[in-house]
């Protein structure tokens, strides 16, 4: 027979001798199971986290690339119409001042300023009149000439460009000076899109900078005019519309003024704008839809985008924009442009050849100045074109339809030369 202690272990319930052991059990159970859900949960947690993050990025990135896309159509709209009147000064007044008077000061004395508009009057205009673009360095903060020495270089200039009084009671003058609001920014903005609509339009370019001294004895003088960021900008806006054509320099001492006419070859060392010195570098973020818009409508003045959609050859091109870059030098719309259009096909090599000098993406605000939104200051790097001008190269091609084809001379010419 068995022993009691032995009777005793066989006859016991099993959870009076494992109790411990099952309640160590349940618990690792317990345990496995709530890690197990921590876990799904934390995964579902990071990867809905995860989701919204990227859901939010590419929110912000379309609406980047729409915002931007609609500075690529500003760009192109504001050449359909001025976007601030063109106001000219008739040369005879100009003959009369001693030093250059204000707008405000012109526009309050009444029946002094001619002012045009719509692209229609300025046109209707044009048709009995010569208007000249003056483009100038100022002198000073506040007032681009204050001893009168710019004043009396564009005088004597006038004199020599149009010898007799008839002719020159039919010139009228644009100046930024005399024509741009100089007290209201918001206007200033809007005359400053329209400046190629003014190069363009102008019969006479006239770059202004005689040697004189100014200010703390600061010198001035051609080779200072061609930094000032603004002037390469109306540089450029000129060579844009009609390369070189009817361009002089008027520079030298006031003692031997001379005045000159101004090859491409000249001007261009000048047309990398946002190279040029800027007292105020925001400046540059000012200009740069009419920048895109001046590149956008010299891309379809020289029908490249109708020569890409139209050519067979350009399929053989390595590339799509080197076969793009080759069709905006070897396209001719007009034989009795030829001129202008090689002068056309120069500036486009020219911004080929250094495309990010032409239109950097990125520049860095020296100055730094308060954001009134966000209450804290704001400078350092900033976008400037950042990819606005691929976007304008691809509308432009995306809307070539409308451009007028070439012949099937110009193809197999075309053909030649790839």
């Amino acid at each position: 027979p068995l022993s009691e202690r032995w009777c005793v272990l066989i006859t016991s319930e099993r959870g009076q001798l494992y109790t411990e052991v099952d309640e160590a059990s349940s618990s690792m159970l317990v345990f496995g199971i709530v890690s197990s859900s921590g876990l799904i949960l934390a995964t579902v947690l990071i990867t809905l986290t995860l989701f919204l993050v990227l859901r939010s990025a590419a929110r912000v990135r379309s609406k980047t690339g729409a915002m931007q896309y609609r500075k690529v159509l500003s760009a192109e709209e504001e050449f359909a119409e001025l976007s601030h009147p063109m106001v000219l000064v008739p040369a005879t007044l100009l003959m009369e001042m001693s030093r250059f008077e204000q707008h405000e000061a012109l526009r309050d004395r009444g029946g002094v300023l001619v002012t045009l508009d719509s692209l229609a009057d300025l046109n209707e205009f044009k048709r009995n009149t010569t208007i000249c673009f003056v483009s100038h360095q100022w002198l000073s903060p506040s007032r681009p000439d204050p001893l009168g020495v710019q004043c009396f270089a564009l005088k004597t200039a006038l004199k020599k460009l149009f010898p007799t009084d008839d002719d020159l009671r039919t010139v009228y003058i644009w100046m930024d000076y005399f024509s741009i609001a100089q007290q209201h920014s918001r206007l200033q903005q809007l005359a400053i899109s329209a400046l190629p609509h003014y190069a363009a339009s102008a019969h006479k370019f006239i770059v202004l900078a005689p040697t004189t001294i100014a200010g703390d004895d600061n010198h001035f003088d051609l080779s200072t005019y061609k930094q000032r960021g603004w002037c390469r900008a109306e540089l450029l806006a000129k060579a844009c519309a009609s390369g070189a054509a009817e361009t002089y320099m008027v520079h030298g001492d006031v003692a031997e003024i001379q005045v000159e006419h101004a090859s491409f070859e000249r001007i261009s060392e000048s047309l990398l704008v946002f190279e040029g010195t800027f007292s105020d570098d925001f400046d540059k973020e000012r200009l740069v839809v009419p920048t895109l818009g001046l590149y956008g409508k010299l891309l379809e003045r020289c029908h490249a985008a109708a020569l890409f959609a139209t050519s067979e050859p350009i399929a053989r091109a390595r590339s799509k924009w080197a076969a793009l870059s080759l069709l905006q030098r070897r396209a001719v719309s007009n034989i009795t442009e030829l001129e202008l259009i090689d002068t056309r096909n120069k500036l486009l090599q020219l911004i080929y050849a250094d495309k990010e000098r032409f239109f950097p993406k990125t520049h860095t605000i020296q100055q730094q100045r308060l954001c009134v939104a966000r209450k804290r200051p704001y400078g350092g790097e900033r976008e400037l074109f950042g990819p606005l001008v691929q976007m304008m190269e691809q509308h432009v091609i995306a809307n070539c339809a409308h451009l007028p084809l070439i012949s099937e001379r110009d193809k197999a010419c075309f053909s030649q030369d790839i």
